[in-house]
């Protein structure tokens, strides 16, 4: 992959972002933000390239990775409250923000 093409993710996206912001009457700097967590997320997404190659990567470099690296990189009385957090973020993330987003911007 290009190192060009996050910029023109960023340059296709960061009108549109900012219109939207203009119309609803929300932070600019909080939608773009958001827009950058989108981008840098879906690039890591298994059917992206760069998420689907990095595996691979690692594994011929001799880095093994297993796909419970946050649980297993932290202190063993330190996983439960994780387990919780990512509970938690997943839980807004998938049941509390949507209505929120929905009511804030209206439906499309």
């Amino acid at each position: 992959m290009r190192p060009g093409r996050d910029r023109v993710r960023l340059a296709i996206m960061a009108p549109i972002t900012l219109g939207l912001a203009a119309r609803r009457g929300l932070p600019p700097m909080l939608l773009c933000l958001v827009m950058l967590n989108g981008i840098c997320a879906g690039l890591f997404s298994p059917i992206a390239v760069f998420g689907a190659s990095t595996p691979r990567f690692m594994v011929k470099a001799g880095i093994d990775v297993p796909a419970g690296t946050a649980f297993g990189s932290a202190a063993p009385e330190h996983r439960q409250r994780l387990f919780r957090h990512l509970l938690i973020y997943g839980l807004c993330a998938i049941v509390i923000a949507p209505p929120l987003v929905w009511a804030a911007v209206g439906w499309w």
